[in-house]
């Protein structure tokens, strides 16, 4: 058992206490940033397979005398 410092705070004798709703608003937000962050980068990757794919498949139809459709912008 903890001993009592007689500080008045005795539902947390030890002086460790939960976090405030402060930190663990922050420790979300990090959180989400991180997750943002993570997908963006996951995106990147996406994209340039699908790009290179693309690509590949150009020279493909290139080499085959086929017509790619134009790009839509």
């Amino acid at each position: 058992m903890a001993a009592n410092d007689n500080d008045g705070n005795d539902e947390d004798p030890e002086g460790i206490g939960k976090p405030g709703p402060e930190v663990l608003s922050a420790a979300l937000a990090q959180g989400l940033e991180h997750e943002a962050r993570q997908a963006e980068e996951t995106r990147k990757i996406l994209q340039e397979k699908l790009n290179e794919g693309v690509r590949q498949l150009r020279a493909v139809a290139k080499e085959h005398n086929l017509v790619w459709p134009e790009d839509e912008d």
